[in-house]
């Protein structure tokens, strides 16, 4: 399924490319998806001014790609730390339920903003009056982890971002029109549904949004205590999803190492 909701009039009426233009919810990530290697290295470690800027030769499969970054994240749980290093972890090793799927400009890509796809979700509706959408997942979706995708994850996300008062709680009431993590509800296994208390305009859109990229909550929860009942120290330095790689070395200010997920629902979109 991939539409724009012509079928239900936008409340305050903008187009979908004005608002995504002039709005700070766009998606920022690096684009690891063209790497045909299997292993991807983000270092901040400092490189002489003299060295050699090697040509880019195209990818082979099995090779290892470097990218210099100019700082790297400072921890990797999502309630807590976003920003652009976050979610270069959280989107390259994740997913949300809806993207916009990727336009080719000449040998350039960038999304196309005319469209929305199903990444996790398989299909999804929003109410008439944009107070409300009901997302039903891709069922098999299994994380680096070996855990399959379900609602459940959903519902955990929701009340653990509540719970912890951290930046994601904040944008998902705002953007969903909720103000409790029990207005999204549990419908079946694969189906929840957001019930917004007014509409917004952000309804589906948000979908697609790096506050909305869903994680694997069943290995998360393996590591809470009873002083750490939502796994804060664990989630600091480790993060497991359902994207196309995953995180295996994580060195704060020299490197990041991330490696294919072969769990991956949609290799495909690897190699192009």
């Amino acid at each position: 399924m991939n539409h724009i909701r012509k079928d239900h009039p936008l409340p305050h009426m903008i187009s979908r490319r004005e608002f995504i233009k002039n709005s700070g919810l766009g998606i920022a990530a690096v684009a690891l998806s063209a790497c045909t290697g299997n292993k991807v290295v983000q270092s901040t470690a400092t490189v002489p001014s003299n060295t050699a800027v090697p040509s880019s030769p195209t990818p082979v499969s099995g090779q290892t790609l470097t990218i210099g970054l100019a700082t790297g994240p400072v921890g990797m749980d999502p309630d807590f730390h976003g920003g652009r290093e976050g979610h270069t972890i959280h989107r390259n090793c994740s997913a949300a339920p809806l993207m916009f799927p990727p336009l080719s400009i000449g040998a350039n890509y960038q999304s196309d903003f005319n469209k929305l796809n199903g990444d996790l979700a398989q299909e999804w509706k929003v109410n008439s009056d944009w107070s409300g959408i009901t997302v039903t997942l891709k069922q098999g979706i299994m994380s680096s982890a070996g855990n399959e995708l379900t609602a459940d994850d959903v519902i955990y996300k929701f009340q653990r971002s509540e719970a912890l008062k951290g930046t994601g709680w904040g944008l998902n009431s705002l953007a969903l029109q909720i103000t409790h993590a029990n207005e999204v509800t549990k419908d079946g296994k694969y189906t929840f549904t957001v019930h917004g208390e007014k509409p917004s305009i952000l309804m589906e859109m948000f979908q697609t949004h790096d506050m909305s990229v869903l994680y694997d909550t069943t290995e998360m929860q393996k590591h809470k205590t009873a002083d750490d009942p939502w796994a804060t120290k664990w989630a600091a330095s480790n993060w497991v999803g359902y994207g196309p790689y995953q995180v295996t070395e994580w060195v704060a200010g020299d490197r990041l190492v991330f490696e294919r997920n072969k769990n991956y629902f949609n290799p495909k979109a690897l190699s192009g």
